[in-house]
């Protein structure tokens, strides 16, 4: 006899019945269309009367034998097995005497299931101990976890395209785990812990971007116009690098400078050198931070940048050099449209040197300027102004030059700049093509002369000079040996 647990569990015969909990029971439909067979108890009478025994004994022998109704109203449930089933018998129709099968489908049999046919259902879970297991409301409620917290953690980690992205990938893989449950006889809950991850994700997703995201934010703005996107993505990830102090680093300087433009404005209609200032600006700004440079400052129509700061880059001295270039190739260009178009237009020169610095925010509680103090900025500055006495647009300090592996450019002297005492090993960058040229090979020759064979450099820069005669270094060269100068140190007085 059947009887009853306290958790609402059956047993029968000492053997607790699978899939009984709480007084109820999940019955476990089976998809085999041979499961339930089904008799007309009026082709059974006939089939009785003929004295048919066989028929009988193979097909109700050691078997159990539900009698119902499976008329179109009468006794019939609502069932999930109808989502697989025509609405009819979910098993064959066995007939003894060929007398008219049970009715057709209509459309009210399509919707419900007899009730003997989940009884039927019931035993032969019973049978096959294959009854469904569900969970009990605690174990649901668990269940829920592994979803909202997988939303939580993506959506706090990962960006909102990636978030979304994995919260999806996550909600497949439920759905996989309940289908290979049930597949085994056990009902995983799909819809309550789906829920509560859409519920935590979206909520997690308003969090960061309300109160988290706050400071990124603010990160995006102030720096969006002086440093290169890559970089002010690092800064959002680790805030710690602009805490208001300094460190000393190893870093690349870039200054530039236009040529008499201070007169140009002095001398034209603001309506006319606000625009023209302002897109010559644009144009080298946004080639700074392609290149990965961040900008220190831009006084008047001077740029400052700064390469390996905020965030380190092992390659800035070939950083400033490139850029450098690209600056002045823009520069001369922009130059170029200007006199086209009537207007003065002053060529653009530019400095760079390489060296330890203190690098940070100064300043107070209420202000700072992420900025960079030091000599090797002064040095930069300095090179910047060199240009002027060499005829040069672009000059690097050697200290620059040793960090790039494959430089392209030529020597210009060993400078002692306004205010030093020790020179500083000063190049000229040329693009590949310019290194190649013939010019490169003789100059260098009679730059090695000019140490060693005062006469034979004077000599040597005649003749390139002669061949070369728009050429600023070997005209500044020609210049000073003319003069009685000697040796490669040159003492800039100004």
């Amino acid at each position: 006899r059947p009887a009853r647990l306290d958790d609402g569990g059956v047993t029968i015969g000492g053997r607790v019945v699978r899939g009984v909990q709480r007084d109820r029971a999940i019955l476990n439909f089976a998809t085999d269309t041979q499961a339930i067979p089904t008799f007309s108890f009026a082709d059974l009478w006939n089939c009785a009367e003929r004295g048919e025994i066989d028929f009988f004994r193979e097909n109700f022998e050691d078997k159990a034998v539900l009698l119902g109704l499976v008329l179109d109203v009468e006794d019939r449930k609502l069932a999930s097995n109808r989502l697989i089933t025509d609405g009819g018998a979910p098993g064959p129709v066995v007939m003894c005497s060929g007398a008219a099968p049970l009715s057709d489908s209509t459309p009210a049999r399509r919707a419900t299931t007899p009730g003997v046919y989940l009884l039927a259902t019931a035993v032969n879970n019973l049978v096959n101990d294959d009854a469904l297991v569900g969970f009990t409301r605690a174990d649901r409620m668990l269940l829920v976890l592994p979803l909202a917290v997988s939303a939580s953690v993506a959506t706090l980690y990962l960006g909102p395209f990636s978030a979304v992205a994995a919260f999806v990938l996550a909600a497949l893989g439920w759905l996989g785990l309940g289908t290979y449950a049930f597949d085994h006889a056990r009902v995983v809950p799909l819809i309550l812990p789906l829920l509560a991850g859409a519920f935590t994700f979206v909520s997690v997703l308003g969090l960061r971007f309300v109160v988290l995201e706050r400071q990124g934010r603010f990160l995006r703005r102030a720096f969006a116009s002086y440093v290169a996107p890559e970089l002010v993505d690092e800064l959002v990830k680790d805030p710690d690098r602009l805490k208001l102090g300094g460190e000393r680093r190893e870093m690349s300087f870039l200054f530039s400078d236009l040529e008499g433009f201070t007169g140009f404005v002095e001398q034209n209609d603001p309506t006319v050198t606000v625009p023209l200032l302002n897109a010559y600006l644009d144009e080298l700004i946004d080639i700074a931070k392609r290149n990965g440079g961040t900008i220190d400052k831009v006084i008047g129509d001077a740029i400052v940048v700064i390469f390996s700061a905020p965030v380190g880059q092992n390659d800035h001295a070939p950083r400033a050099v490139a850029c450098a270039l690209e600056m002045d190739r823009a520069a001369q260009e922009f130059s170029r449209q200007q006199v086209a178009k009537g207007i003065a237009f002053g060529d653009t020169r530019i400095g760079v040197h390489t060296g330890a610095a203190v690098v940070g925010n100064f300043g107070g509680s209420g202000f700072f300027d992420y900025t960079a103090i030091g000599d090797t900025m002064n040095t930069a500055a300095r090179l910047e102004g060199a240009n002027k006495h060499l005829g040069t647009r672009i000059t690097v300090s050697g200290d620059t030059v040793r960090r790039i592996p494959e430089f392209h450019g030529r020597p210009v002297g060993r400078i002692v700049l306004k205010g030093k005492t020790e020179p500083v090993e000063v190049h000229q960058p040329l693009t590949g093509v310019e290194a190649d040229h013939q010019l490169q090979e003789r100059y260098l020759q009679a730059y090695d002369l000019l140490d060693v064979d005062p006469p034979a450099a004077r000599s040597a820069f005649d003749k390139l000079s002669a061949d070369f005669p728009d050429d600023p270094i070997v005209a500044f060269h020609q210049r000073r040996v003319m003069s009685g100068e000697t040796g490669t140190v040159i003492v800039l007085e100004d």
